[in-house]
């Protein structure tokens, strides 16, 4: 059948890594897994995944305190030694680092003037990526927009303890690779790279 479902700590390993993957390729890292739900649709021509992952787990005290990222990721196959991917990631950030948990007048008068009071924060990222080989050329391009609400990430700092509850993302990113591979002993390969990321 073409639909599998994968649930439990699992990787999760999409495109080049660039924004999801195990990152094994850190000096002395093993790895990364994810508590996740993972359901992939494959056929030769296409693949689409769908996932939901626990990022962040803050117990059982906490009435919203943790991180979710939800994903759905899809790969054309139609073109020889070509991938070209398209994808969608949530991040729902409800860690609520911005509260000070003060005494009860204190969160009473925080209520009352209407600080200290943020919302989970959302982190929408959309992005295309091609990739590929063409003889001894490879190459890879991948850009990347995010938006969405950074309440949880707005923190100010004491004595101005109070965040921003209205700050946004708003960042565009890029990641563009080609090389040239020699036919010769060892195979060398010589590459340019250029990666670009806006924000605050």
């Amino acid at each position: 059948m073409p639909l599998r479902a994968r649930i439990g700590r699992q990787e999760l390993s999409f495109g080049s890594e660039w924004l999801v993957g195990v990152n094994d390729t850190a000096a002395g890292f093993t790895g990364l897994s994810f508590d996740a739900i993972r359901l992939t649709y494959a056929v030769d021509m296409f693949s689409v995944d769908a996932f939901a992952a626990a990022l962040q787990e803050n117990g059982n005290w906490e009435q919203d305190g943790d991180v979710w990222m939800y994903g759905l990721y899809g790969s054309y196959l139609g073109f020889e030694d070509i991938t070209i991917d398209a994808y969608y990631l949530l991040v729902r950030d409800a860690v609520s680092l911005n509260d000070t948990f003060s005494a009860w007048y204190s969160e009473w008068l925080e209520n009352f003037i209407g600080v200290d009071d943020y919302d989970a924060s959302y982190l929408n990222t959309i992005g295309l990526r091609g990739a590929g080989t063409i003889g001894a050329f490879d190459f890879e391009s991948e850009v990347a927009m995010q938006w969405g609400d950074a309440d949880a990430v707005g923190v100010g700092f004491r004595p101005f303890a109070y965040g921003d509850d209205g700050a946004e993302f708003d960042a565009w990113a890029v990641n563009l690779e080609a090389g040239y591979t020699f036919d010769m002993t060892w195979q060398p390969r010589v590459y340019l790279g250029y990666a670009f990321f806006e924000g605050e």
